[in-house]
């Protein structure tokens, strides 16, 4: 096993015993690009560790639209707080390229939390995932497009800390906010007509309001 796993953020703390006991304990897995990784069918019996690749999740709607919650990447996590609900996956994991996912299990968490700063690391992350989470539904709500990415990029600049933001392409803010390329494309241009942006180049743009209150 690859000591890669002392890049995640929430095993930082631990020390080297129990480094040893999570890597002999945990089960590494190889995904293949475009493969569903997890279901809605599954039970959750894992916290699911990204060492190489990347997943998204996402929903499925009855009208064939579906709908990205969010992006997982190298050295991230995902499933620290639904592994204590015994419950199935609330959405599709899906692999956006080849990936080396490292499985951990529940019993393994809990003897993990003997070390409180573990712990503490750990709930840290959890509350983190639901602030963003509560983003994205309140994205889901808003009816207008121009609304909805005038908030996705307030978001951006809060998460980055500035109010010159990086944004990845029009397309994953396309997917990100449930709407089209073309439909984020001329709001962009809508915003910055409007004075609330300026278009920098293909990946950057301004926010030229408060973005804290936006």
């Amino acid at each position: 096993m690859p000591s890669k796993i002392t890049n995640v953020r929430i095993f930082k703390k631990l020390n080297k015993v129990e480094e040893k006991r999570l890597k002999e304990k945990s089960v590494l897995l190889h995904v293949k690009k475009g493969d569903v990784f997890h279901s809605p069918r599954e039970k959750i019996k894992h916290v699911s560790v990204v060492l190489n690749g990347s997943l998204k999740v996402l929903k499925y709607f009855t009208n064939g639209n579906e709908q990205i919650l969010r992006y997982v990447r190298k050295s991230e996590t995902f499933g620290e707080s639904l592994i204590f609900a015994f419950k199935n996956y609330p959405a599709y994991i899906i692999a956006m390229e080849n990936s080396e996912i490292l499985e951990v299990s529940y019993e393994i968490i809990l003897e993990l939390f003997e070390n409180k700063e573990f712990m503490k690391s750990y709930l840290n992350e959890i509350g983190n995932k639901v602030f963003n989470l509560s983003n994205v539904i309140e994205l889901l709500l808003i009816k207008s497009a121009e609304e909805k990415l005038m908030r996705y990029l307030c978001f951006l600049c809060r998460k980055q800390k500035s109010s010159t933001v990086y944004f990845e392409s029009k397309q994953k803010i396309a997917s990100d906010i449930g709407s089209a390329r073309e439909v984020v494309s001329r709001k962009f241009n809508i915003l910055e007509d409007k004075k609330m942006i300026k278009i920098i180049d293909r990946h950057h743009v301004k926010v030229l309001i408060d973005f804290l209150f936006c």
